[in-house]
């Protein structure tokens, strides 16, 4: 999406400033190297994150779980907005306490 192409494009132009600021030359190897090393230590998480809410979107009857648990609890209604503000927030619903917040109430 738009959010993830933003950040992409926010590497690279840290990347040629890097290359600048180092005063290293514009090579294919340098650049890659950089923005490669940057994208994957920013994007990653987010990546794993977004599995796991797919994970929750294929499985109907436990995705209806956590949206009608979400809606009688302020924690978990607050959660559901951070994960929307940033996917990378998604590992906090699987986290273990949660899991049993949402299993048992």
């Amino acid at each position: 999406g738009c959010g993830p192409a933003m950040r992409s494009g926010k590497i690279a132009a840290r990347a040629i400033s890097e290359i600048l600021r180092q005063g290293s030359s514009f090579s294919e190897k340098n650049l890659k190297r950089l923005y490669q090393e940057e994208l994957w230590k920013v994007m990653d998480p987010e990546n794993k994150a977004v599995s796991k809410l797919e994970f929750l979107t294929t499985h109907p009857r436990l995705f209806d779980l956590v949206i009608e648990r979400a809606s009688r609890s302020q924690r978990l209604s607050s959660m559901a907005g951070e994960i929307a503000s940033d996917y990378r927030n998604a590992s906090k619903l699987f986290h273990p306490s949660t899991v049993m917040r949402l299993l048992f109430g």
